[in-house]
């Protein structure tokens, strides 16, 4: 078998595994497992706060506090980027599996609070560490 294959093969077998529930809520959506890469650190700190499951999708809810205007990073207008990915490891090789990417309006913030999209598959069964990797959107 060759080595695409078997990992391709792990990688389909390891989402079968810990599909266990407690208390009716699955037990892969503990806050803990969820982390942000913030490339706008300076202007813009999040912090994961509640992950929220509804019928057609998995929403981090994010406490934010604004240091600076998104403007003083660099960026071009209110809008950032995210990147959504379950990282982990199969026999010792890393393995990334994009769950989404869209992009936010910071200028929307009034609540100190920003929800992320995580996953658009409810069922999806997280594997690893779930990074949600922000920066600045580039210009159009």
């Amino acid at each position: 078998m060759s080595k695409y294959i078997r990992i391709l093969f792990l990688f389909t077998s390891i989402g079968s595994v810990g599909a266990c529930q407690a208390n009716g809520h699955r037990a892969d959506l503990s806050i803990e497992r969820f982390q942000f890469s913030n490339k706008l650190e300076a202007c813009l700190e999040l912090k994961p706060a509640k992950v929220q499951e509804d019928d057609d999708r998995i929403t981090l809810l994010a406490d934010v506090a604004l240091h600076d205007s998104i403007a003083s990073c660099t960026c071009m207008s209110a809008l950032i980027n995210y990147q959504v990915v379950d990282e982990f490891e199969v026999d010792g090789v890393k393995i990334e599996d994009e769950l989404t990417r869209a992009f936010k309006n910071t200028a929307l913030i009034q609540e100190k609070h920003l929800s992320f999209i995580i996953s658009t598959e409810p069922d999806y069964e997280f594997k690893g560490h779930v990074s949600v990797r922000v920066s600045c959107r580039p210009a159009l």
